[in-house]
Parts: C-alpha cells; structure tokens; sequence
C-alpha cells in the first residue's frame, strides 16, 4: 500500500534542495517557511505589532515573506526621501 507524503514533509523537502535565490541577498530577518514566508508568525489582531516585535530584532530594514512574496521592509523618519523604484514597486507609510 503506497502512502502519500504529508504537506510538512514535502515543505521539509524543498527547504533542503532549494537554491539559492533573491532571497539570500536580501536584508535579514525571520525565518521562513516555504509558500507561507512568516504569514502563519503575524498573529496578532494588529499586524503592526508584529512588525515591530521583528523591527526590535532585526533593525530598521529587514525582510519577510508574505504568501511567496519577499518583502523588505523600511523604518523611515520624517524628513527622509526615497530613491527613484522600480516600476510596480508598492510603498507605503
């Protein structure tokens, strides 16, 4: 009888033979889990909370994963200017 393989073990699988991506040039953060990135780690009813919990660890620029999406995320203070981005670039305040 043949079984198949769960959902953790074929994640487990592809953290181990993945290559390295954009994702290792990024700035440092949470770690991550495949497809989800760190949705399942932002529990609270105020995500804000979440990203400030990470600010505190990682410094005012680092990176999450959102669903399969890299996301580098920026503390700006007042009086600061972004740089001319790429078209299709989101940035909010």
């Amino acid at each position: 009888m043949h079984t198949r393989p769960s959902v953790s073990r074929i994640l487990d699988d592809h953290a181990h033979t993945a290559t390295p991506t954009l994702s290792s040039r990024l700035p440092p953060g949470p770690r991550q889990v495949p497809l989800l990135g760190n949705a399942h780690e932002m529990k609270s009813a105020n995500p804000l909370r979440d990203l400030h919990r990470w600010r505190q660890q990682f410094g005012d620029v680092y990176s999450i994963g959102l669903m399969g999406l890299d996301v580098v995320v920026v503390r700006v203070t007042s009086g600061f200017k972004l740089p001319p981005l790429p078209v299709g670039t989101f940035v909010s305040k």
